[in-house]
């Protein structure tokens, strides 16, 4: 009878287990379709249009600024790792806007004026509005005061900078390391694309963590980091290889590049801001 009654105690317990297991998985599908229906609801579409733009405005002119840079102080290599690293970035008519930056970063002029000018304002209004999209998407009330988000929008532009420069500088490094190897191409290709994932993860880590105007448990942001992280990743693979099928040409001209880098943009925010959300309903359960 000990035995039996000792028997139905696990079996019940097991059971119990799978149930809620079962009802923890259903609990975040449903925290999933909540965070869709906030991404393309009315403030949800704003916020990530605002950050798709800006990112837009940013992400050309301080190119041209390192390219431009690297050139006159003569770091061939740097340029060359560069253009490398930005012919895996773009998602589409790679060539093309890698021959335009090799025309217009050969020094110092007009473009590289209005690129600085450009950079000091948009990179600002990026980071002013992913500040202001994250204090939507963590239910956040209270913003923080004008002059301060101006000023951690500068150091952030900087940081971006900073981590744009490490990153390139780790590959020029690691093309001169691995030259003339039997293997050099796979192991650049794998270094490449080790370099970028974690320029991704730290650079959503570091949004998470400094631009909401309540800082956030570190052990939660770390955690949608991670999540915002895979899913940039897997959907950057899914957006190429559905864009090389895509007509836009056809619809648009000559501007199908932009418009094209505009919708990657715009996937990369609702990642970003359905990541935050996630998070502040408890889909990690801290």
């Amino acid at each position: 009878m000990g035995q039996a009654a000792e028997g139905a105690e696990k079996g019940r317990r097991r059971g119990t287990g799978r149930s809620r297991s079962g009802d923890e998985w259903l609990r975040r599908l449903r925290l999933c379709g909540e965070a869709s229906a906030y991404l393309f609801g009315r403030e949800g579409t704003v916020m990530t249009s605002a950050i798709a733009l800006s990112f837009f405005l940013a992400v050309f002119p301080l190119i041209v600024l390192v390219l431009s840079l690297a050139s006159v102080a003569g770091l061939s290599g740097f340029r060359e790792a560069a253009f490398t690293a930005l012919s895996g970035f773009f998602p589409i008519s790679q060539e093309f806007i890698i021959r335009n930056l090799r025309i217009y970063t050969r020094g110092l002029g007009q473009a590289q004026i209005i690129s600085l000018l450009i950079s000091a304002g948009a990179g600002s209004t990026l980071f002013f509005a992913l500040e202001a999209g994250l204090d939507s998407a963590l239910r956040l009330t209270q913003p923080r005061r004008f002059l301060r988000s101006q000023l951690l929008g500068v150091v952030m532009t900087v940081l971006a900078g900073f981590l744009v420069f490490a990153s390139v500088f780790l590959l020029d490094r690691v093309h001169r390391w691995t030259d003339g190897m039997a293997f050099a191409g796979p192991v650049q290709w794998m270094a490449s694309h080790a370099i970028s994932c974690s320029l991704a993860f730290v650079m959503f880590l570091a949004v998470f963590l400094w631009l909401p105007s309540v800082r956030r448990p570190f052990r939660l942001m770390f955690k949608t980091s991670l999540l915002a992280s895979g899913l940039w990743l897997a959907s950057d693979l899914v957006f190429r290889w559905l864009a090389a099928s895509w007509t836009l040409q056809v619809i648009y001209g000559p501007f199908f590049v932009s418009v094209t880098i505009l919708l990657w943009a715009f996937v990369m925010a609702c990642i970003l801001l359905g990541s935050a959300r996630l998070a502040a309903d408890g889909f990690f359960g801290c």
